[in-house]
């Protein structure tokens, strides 16, 4: 036996990593190139043996030439004081046979990841016409990297170029761990010559392995070597769609397995997608009953509603969900009527204030007593309307001293000048307030007609001077557009051609001038980029179709559309732009993932690129005012979402599919996930799914209707054809996690009507 140096060749040994059958893998510095690197070395009692250097040899030739990043990267090969080296890669981390062993059983999700790195370096060789022949977890290192698993398979003493590659023969013996071994290394004859299904094999026992927890065949060498070669492997303890792909992969006949490793964990990826899809719809009824009841306990109606309406489509007529269904609108109803009471008390409150501003203390007494009259305990009402009837009983002994003093009654004026001034003038003695009165009382009605003449010319004066200067705007930019359009810049023309149609609406040349400079900015091209969110825009042509589930006939002129949702990194520019406006959230606690950040005003970290929720329809409506644009209507939305070829959804008449919209899910995705599969005629994304679209359109009552589905939506309510309404009442200031913005235009919304 020969001891390894403390230095080999160019290497300084560290210390002892592992040892395989035939080597020893060290830790050691490259004293010429300054890395530490993984050292493999014969060792001495192997180091005499030709057909082990041999081995030796064609690992490091092998591996040498390939370049993948699931494949261990060699950096030398050489032969030092009798021994023989391959430098490699030093990978810090355990093999999976050291990770097997601390775990036994991995789930399908967490097994997926390794199966598939694997897969990717098996299919690499694969292609370079290259068997690894010695598949195992041993060869196999794991290594910690950012919170996943980075893959790397490593010794390749026996692997085969099939260019090169003859049949096994009895001096080759049979090479690999058999615990690993394809019924072809075991019984060529039989079963055929080594290729890459070899490696599939190997990959099916290290996934049958994972995923049970123990190996397919167990017991001494001959029997083991037997099991592969002639017995079929046990089912596994693992559901049908799992079960058939391991087996598959360990079919005896290699033509009759998975024609590649990628193929093979292809179906086991299906298989995971497949389970995590069944397991959403496998949402129990008693667990949605759950789910209703403790929304119903908080008040949360449309909750309540959205889970009445999915145990509904389960059980038809399941009783606590048709009562609670009930009661539910009941509630929304109510709510409803609350928010438009208080909008209506906020509204009386400010006329109140601007009455009093204005010195109309009878109509301000009057709106304040409404107010009290509701809710006597809202904001200050209560000494507003005590400051509001003091003005006006005030109000009442001016002119009743006016009066008198006009008469020549001064003793009665003296006396209501005085209970006028009590509290606001120090006086002693009532007769020399009288005389002061007396002095007065005709110089303050002359003053009183002379301050109201002033404000009035003050009032004319400043008309005046506000249309002038609205003439000079005007004028400046009528002169700046043809300018502008001398010079091309059509982009100023625009801008100063809406300044002028704001300015003065019945301008009608305005008009031309900004239809003729919206066509020369690409108005009439399929897709343009709207210059105030930067969002790209759509063309819809003019079209008369079948709207909704009647059919009814509706035609609708040409506007433009928002390809995608309104993302919150748009919406942001739009908050930044508005400091007054709240930002994006909701008390709900289903709500905490999509809330913004009250005092930083900005949206969850690593969500800028999904669509913006918990936004109201009056948010909606303020966006698309602020970006230039406006809500669609129900006909438009429809329109751009399925054409005119009678589809029922976006992308034809095939259901709603994982593939092509996202519903029954746990939360939005980022805009245009599943662009183009799930694309409208037009490229529209994300029209059926992911967020529910507000519109202009009313329903009955205050509410407004939505479109689309969200991703809590069931299948049947994906939909191009169905509103959002039926028994649900929307008040304007609702704010929902699975609701969302897409905006359009028309050129008449941007140069008014002819």
């Amino acid at each position: 036996m020969i001891d390894v140096p403390d230095r080999l060749a160019r290497y300084s040994i560290l210390s002892e990593i592992g040892r395989g059958g035939f080597a020893t893998v060290y830790e050691a510095q490259d004293t010429r190139l300054g890395r530490r690197v993984a050292l493999k070395v014969i060792r001495g009692e192997f180091s005499q043996d030709p057909s082990f250097n041999k081995r030796f040899e064609q690992e490091a030739h092998a591996a040498a030439s390939l370049h993948h990043p699931n494949i261990v990267t060699i950096y030398d090969y050489g032969n030092a004081d009798g021994m023989s080296y391959l430098a490699m890669r030093l990978i810090r981390g355990v093999t999976l046979r050291q990770y097997l062993d601390e775990h036994r059983r991995l789930t399908l999700d967490e097994a997926l990841p390794i199966l598939r790195q694997l897969a990717e370096a098996l299919d690499y060789l694969k292609d370079r016409r290259l068997v690894h022949r010695d598949l195992k977890p041993g060869n196999v290192m794991l290594e910690e990297k950012a919170n996943s698993l980075a893959v790397t398979l490593t010794d390749f003493g026996l692997v085969r170029s099939l260019e090169r590659s003859v049949a096994i023969t009895q001096s080759d013996g049979i090479l690999g761990t058999p615990a690993y071994l394809a019924p072809e290394q075991v019984d060529s004859k039989q079963w055929g010559e080594i290729s890459p299904l070899t490696d599939v094999y190997s990959l099916g026992v290290m996934a049958y392995e994972m995923l049970v927890g123990q190996l397919p065949f167990e017991g001494q060498l001959v029997a083991l070597l037997r099991a592969h070669s002639d017995t079929p492997p046990p089912p596994p303890d693992l559901d049908d769609e799992l079960s058939e792909v391991l087996l598959n992969a360990l079919t005896k006949s290699p033509a009759q397995r998975y024609e590649s490793a990628g193929f093979m964990v292809k179906a086991l990826a299906e298989v995971a997608d497949s389970k995590q899809h069944k397991g959403m719809q496998q949402l129990t009824l008693e667990e949605l009953v759950v789910q209703m009841h403790d929304a119903y306990e908080a008040k949360e109606w449309l909750r309540v509603q959205m889970l009445c309406l999915q145990i509904i489509h389960i059980e038809r007529n399941h009783t606590d969900a048709l009562r609670l269904m009930a009661e539910a609108t009941q509630g929304l109803q109510h709510e409803t009527d609350e928010a438009l009471t208080r909008q209506w008390r906020e509204k009386q409150y400010e006329d109140g204030v601007r009455l009093m501003a204005e010195g109309e203390w009878l109509l301000a007494a009057e709106a304040f007593a409404e107010v009290v009259n509701s809710e006597p305990a809202f904001r200050d009402v209560q000494v507003k309307l005590a400051q509001a009837r003091e003005e006006l009983r005030l109000a009442g002994l001016y002119d009743k001293a006016f009066q008198a003093g006009q008469a020549g009654d001064l003793v009665e004026a003296g006396r209501t000048w005085i209970d006028i001034l009590r509290d606001r003038y120090d006086y002693r003695e009532g007769e020399a307030v009288m005389q002061m009165l007396n002095v007065i009382s005709p110089v303050v009605t002359r003053y009183d007609e002379m301050i109201r003449l002033f404000k009035q010319q003050q009032r004319d004066l400043r008309s005046a001077r506000e249309t002038i200067n609205r003439y000079r705007r005007i004028l400046s930019c009528c002169e700046g557009m043809g300018t502008a359009m001398e010079a091309g810049e059509w982009q100023q023309v625009v801008e100063m051609g809406e300044t002028v149609a704001s300015l003065m609406p019945t301008l009608s040349i305005t008009r031309g001038l900004l239809e003729q400079a919206y066509k020369m900015l690409g108005w009439a091209h399929d897709r343009l980029t709207w210059r105030k969110d930067h969002k790209v825009m759509v063309r819809i042509p003019a079209a008369d179709y079948d709207f909704g589930q009647m059919h009814q006939r509706v035609l609708v002129p040409e506007f433009w559309i928002d390809r995608t949702l309104v993302t919150n990194a748009e919406y942001k520019r739009f908050i930044d732009a508005n400091p007054d406006h709240a930002v994006p959230y909701s008390s709900d606690k289903a709500a905490r993932p999509y809330n913004w950040d009250r005092k930083r005003r900005t949206y969850p970290a690593g969500r800028a690129n999904y669509p913006v929720t918990l936004v109201s329809w009056q948010d909606a409506v303020a966006y698309a005012r602020w970006a230039g644009k406006r809500l669609p209507t129900e006909e438009e939305w429809e329109l751009a979402a399925r054409g005119t070829d009678g589809r029922e959804y976006p992308w034809g008449n095939q259901p709603p599919s994982p593939e092509r919209c996202n519903f029954f899910s746990r939360g939005p995705t980022p805009v245009a996930t599943y662009s183009p599969e799930g694309d409208s005629p037009y490229g529209c994304t994300d029209m059926c799914g992911n967020v529910w679209e507000w519109t202009v359109s009313k329903m009955t009552g205050p509410g407004r209707v939505l479109r689309g589905g969200g991703w809590n939506s069931l299948p049947q309510q994906i939909s191009a054809t169905i509103p959002f309404y039926s028994t649900l009442v929307y008040a304007p200031d609702v704010h929902l996690n699975y609701v969302g913005i897409r905006c359009v235009v028309t050129l008449e919304d941007l140069v008014g009507k002819p």
